[in-house]
């Protein structure tokens, strides 16, 4: 290495050279790199899609979900399959396990295996839907169109912004909510059509046998023309007019005759409420390869643009805007990074001279742009997680630099050419140097390779992490000692007056401090049994201390979504819902104007976002969405805004039930409680949903608790009277197609209105299907082609319908959910208090088993692939340190230091009053590679003492004082790179806090603690062996 190093010192040309294409390099990735407020994650989840017309939940369990269930369990590579069944809708979500070699095979086997499902009913019209689900098909904005005259026109204005929004660059799609699709209803008048001897057949056969259009070729002749039989309908009053029956004497019966036709749209099922009026929302949706900034502008100007083309009473309103919220966090990054690098520099400036702090300190934005160098070059987009990679390295980045120039220093005092100086001070710390870089790499590595949805949502940090403190490395060894023989000399210049006094102060003051610590480590080293239980004791408290701790996953901290949910009876359609859920807008309405960004109700559907695994569907059902501002910029938190806003809320008149969700920012994990009970039977099953939800209730902090086995709508069913039917002619099939279209209706025909469809509806008239009397009334064609009563063919009896069916991995399941109060209990508490209660549930009930989903079974897997991780970086770093020494003991010693560290992390969570979580976590195996720097650079220094004849005890004293002020400096500056973000000095995020705390604070402790452990620990071996 030393000839390497050389050659660039006596060849200042290259250095200088790739000092600038580093930065030039650097400039161009800052500025082309793409922006996004988390990373892009195929969360490899698969979704089965089918629907089944008019059909009830156990209808479409019975014939949609098993038989494809059935065809899903040949396929390899399923970690979990989870299905819905609900009203026309079977729903299954299949996750692909992630630690599979080929998860692009695995999704199209399940491809494969939906095709092979042929036995789906005849109702079901359209093959089922298989799409893969990514992160990216989140919406980066989403829009609410409102204040139209009718219906009508805000369909229209929405359709036509809808469109002009998709042509808008960097627009993958857009989804919207609250879109009724153009239907031609028919209605038909009961009596008319009785009078005439009708059937609703008649009608159909007469529609769709006149709206066709068939090619019929061309003439031979050279120049041709080509033929079209075609009878297809334009316009609505086309249909007015089609005969459905007529006689050898002329006379024709028309359709206007028995129903009048009506342009209008599909009975809503899903409704949005802006400010009190109906609203048409979209979704914009962003490709994978957009910049979400540039994306998010983009549409607005677009929206701008529209503005002035749409009626003037059409309205805008942003309801949740990702965009905003990517740049308002990034600019917290920055800033907290900008403040870290100015902490960096006044920390060199405080031990070094003003021209060596700034040739140490240049180290740190050269290695900050090399690394943006590695973003388009990995595909790795500029967000919140690849920036905390960078925020954690950014102290560490001159850590490198601190100690070389420090030994470059030490030989230029002695009169050394200056690039001899430059050449010597870096080779000498090669293999030191190289061994710290490699433990810290040995820490971050495995966490690179973690499991699970956690394992691919912060990838990025270690990745990012690895890359900046190779390239540091790179620019210590190679281009700052160029930068050192080129602008120092050994010949000390005279500095003015008041420089001589500031630095002559500071110089006294740290021999001081030097002082101090010199005769501190000697009663260390002279007492070191008595320091080593110190140790020991402030080390078990601290283990004691962490049973006062909480431990969340993503604690509830910088809420700004709040999604208010409220449940009516089953019986309840849309339109009641929406006029019930009204109630909400008064309440919401006294939130500050200054607090919040926007309130939207949505009638029909509950779910955070479109991967929420706790989404339910249902005319029955609402919800509230509020976007708060970023907490930074209000007086209160969202705890605090509905903990006032709750008791009003739950007084909802008619509600079955009201919860308040506080939606934590992090990837999509579930409730703090998702217990699935699975087994053979419904009803035991929600027997022992009762007995868990009635213990949950007795638990302190537990709130919200319900399961998802919920009542449905009453069902009347009709059956056939077998006698009647044979005598009639009327089977089944007959009738159940005469009830269906009469009451819900169906499809005769449809028509294309540019690149929407337009379904022609045929059914009774609304008055012919209020209630039970309209049911009676339905005459129905016998084989005699006369019309019989329904009453007299069938029976009718009332029972109660389900919500919806739920299995897990095939079995029927009922799932438990509920939510926690963080300042009374943890998520990790309560679920340990299920698994003592219901652990052994199927010693009640064989055959049952409960099994945690949601927030616990994440927990689960991300603790089991972090202690993985652990393991791995612990063993990485002894080994690494094994080869660096030679031995096995100072390895031992060394990692030995590491648990003063979490002593740190300890007493920093408990002084900030932070729940540990996942991030901090992260942020302790982390530390284990940064801690033991310290410890390397002393043992190393030790051996030198002591391989120089020093005395055993003496070298330890000598050392310890010798190594003081780079492991100082080293640590101070690295704590100064996070300490504004782990502080929120310059603007807060919740995931950036715990990991940089937990590293700032072990830091601090392990670092100092190392200081004093390390000369404890050799003198207690050296006493035991009574050496001198």
């Amino acid at each position: 290495m030393k000839k390497v190093i050389h050659f660039f010192v006596y060849k200042p040309l290259v250095a200088n050279l790739v000092f600038i294409f580093l930065f030039l390099a650097g400039m161009i990735s800052v500025l082309s790199m793409k922006r996004e407020a988390f990373p892009r994650v195929n969360f490899r989840q698969v979704r089965v899609l089918t629907v089944y017309p008019g059909a009830s939940p156990v209808d479409v369990e019975k014939k949609v979900t098993i038989p494809i269930e059935e065809k899903l369990r040949e396929v390899e590579g399923l970690d979990s399959v989870r299905s819905i069944s609900r009203n026309s809708e079977s729903d299954i979500s299949i996750k692909i396990d992630l630690e599979h070699n080929n998860p692009d095979g695995v999704v199209n086997d399940i491809r494969r295996a939906v095709d092979r499902v042929t036995n789906l009913p005849t109702q079901v019209k359209d093959r089922p839907i298989v799409t893969e689900q990514k992160s990216s098909n989140f919406p980066v904005l989403e829009v609410a169109i409102h204040g139209a005259m009718n219906e009508m026109e805000l369909q229209e204005m929405g359709r036509f912004i809808e469109d002009e929004m998709r042509k808008v660059s960097g627009v993958s799609r857009v989804d919207a909510f609250g879109k009724r699709k153009e239907e031609w209803r028919i209605r038909v008048d009961p009596d008319l059509k009785k009078r005439y001897t009708l059937g609703f057949s008649d009608i159909i056969n007469a529609i769709s046998k006149r709206n066709i259009s068939v090619p019929a070729g061309s003439f031979l002749r050279p120049i041709t023309q080509d033929i079209r039989v075609t009878g297809e309908i334009n316009e609505i009053n086309d249909i007015k007019n089609i005969p459905i029956r007529s006689n050898e004497t002329g006379n024709t019966i028309l359709l206007s005759q028995v129903a009048n036709v009506k342009d209008t749209y599909e009975r809503p099922r899903v409704i949005a409420v802006v400010n009190g009026e109906p609203a048409y929302v979209l979704q914009i949706i962003k490709k994978d390869s957009a910049d979400i900034i540039r994306t998010v502008q983009a549409v607005q100007e677009r929206i701008d643009e529209l503005k002035k083309q749409i009626p003037a009473n059409i309205q805008f309103t942003e309801l949740n805007n990702e965009g905003a919220r990517a740049i308002k966090r990034l600019d917290v990054v920055i800033t907290n990074s900008l403040q870290g690098l100015f902490l960096v520099v006044v920390v060199l400036i405080l031990f070094f001279s003003l021209k060596d702090s700034l040739l140490t300190s240049l180290s740190l934005p050269l290695t900050l742009f090399a690394t943006t160098i590695a973003f388009p070059i990995f595909d790795v987009s500029f967000n919140l997680v690849s920036m905390l990679g960078i925020i954690i390295s950014l102290g560490m980045l001159v850590d490198n630099s601190i100690i070389i120039s420090e030994n470059i220093y030490k030989h230029r005092s002695k009169k050394v050419d200056s690039k001899e100086a430059a050449v010597l001070g870096a080779s000498e710390l090669f293999v030191p140097i190289i061994g710290s870089y490699l433990t810290t790499v040995a820490a971050f590595l495995p966490m690179a390779f973690m499991s699970g949805i956690m394992g691919k949502f912060i990838w990025q940090i270690p990745f990012m992490v690895i890359v900046a403190l190779t390239l540091s490395l790179f620019e210590s060894f190679l281009l700052l000692p160029v930068r050192y023989a080129q602008f120092t000399s050994h010949e000390v210049k005279k500095r003015s007056k008041q420089r001589e006094r500031f630095r002559t102060a500071l110089e006294n003051g740290f021999d001081s401090l030097k002082s101090g610590f010199t005769n501190f480590i000697t009663k260390v080293v002279n007492r070191p049994f008595l320091t080593l239980g110190s140790i020991l004791i402030v080390f078990l408290s601290s283990c004691g201390l962490v049973g006062l701790m909480n431990f969340n996953l993503f604690p509830k901290e910088g809420i700004d979504y709040v999604m208010v949910r409220a449940e009516f009876p089953p019986d309840f359609s849309a339109q009641e819902t929406t006029k019930q859920l009204q109630y909400f807008q008064p309440i919401l309405n006294k939130i500050p104007k200054e607090e919040v960004q926007s309130i939207i109700l949505k009638i029909g559907i509950q779910q955070t976002d479109p991967t929420d695994p706790l989404t339910r569907i249902g005319e029955q059902l609402g919800m509230a969405q509020i976007i708060l501002v970023p907490e930074t910029e209000r007086k209160r938190t969202a705890q605090e805004i509905f903990g006032e806003l709750e008791p009003d809320l739950k007084k909802l008149p008619g509600a079955v039930s009201v919860m308040v969700d506080l939606v934590v920012n992090g990837p999509p994990i579930g409730a703090a409680v998702t217990v699935a009970i699975e087994g053979r039977d419904y009803k035991t099953l929600k027997q022992i949903s009762n007995e868990m939800q009635d213990f949950l209730r007795k638990q302190d902090g537990v709130i919200n608790i319900n399961d998802d086995y919920k009542p449905g709508r009453e069902e009347i069913q009709i059956r056939m009277k077998d006698t009647a039917s044979a005598i009639t002619g009327i089977d089944t099939e007959v009738t159940a197609y005469y009830v269906r279209t009469a009451m819900e209706g169906l499809e005769a025909s449809n028509l294309r209105k540019g690149k929407d469809e337009v379904k022609i509806v045929i059914q009774n008239d609304d008055q012919f299907r209020d209630g039970m009397e309209d049911l009676d009334s339905i005459q129905i064609s016998n084989k005699f082609g006369l019309l019989t009563p329904i009453t007299a063919v069938t029976t009718k009896t009332t029972v109660q319908g389900i919500e919806a069916l739920y299995h897990n991995d095939y079995e029927k399941a009922i799932t438990v959910l509920a939510d926690v109060d963080e300042a009374k209990t943890s998520s990790s508490i309560v679920n340990a208090k299920i698994v003592d209660e219901f652990g052994n549930i199927g010693k009640k009930y064989p055959g049952y088993k409960i099994k945690f989903r949601g927030e616990q079974e994440e927990t689960a897997k991300s603790m089991v692939s972090l202690l993985t991780a652990g393991v791995l970086a612990f063993f990485g770093i002894f080994a690494i340190l094994a080869i660096i020494f030679n031995s096995i003991k100072k390895p031992i010693l060394i990692l030995l230091s590491i648990p003063l560290g979490f002593v740190g992390v300890v007493f920093g969570f408990l002084i900030s009053g932070k729940a540990l979580s996942f991030l901090a976590m992260i942020g302790i195996i982390g530390l284990a590679g940064v801690i033991v720097n310290a410890s390397i650079v002393l043992v190393d220094t030790i051996e030198e003492f002591q391989a120089k004849g020093e005395g055993l005890y003496n070298s330890l004293i000598t050392a310890s004082a010798e190594r003081f002020r780079p492991i100082l400096v080293t640590t101070l500056t690295t704590m100064a790179g996070m300490i504004p973000t782990a502080y929120a000095i310059g603007g807060s995020d919740p995931l950036l806090i715990p990991m940089t705390l937990s590293l700032a604070w072990g830091l601090g402790f392990g670092t100092f603690g190392s200081l004093i452990f390390i000369p404890a620990s050799f003198s207690a071996y050296y006493k035991l062996k009574k050496r001198t």
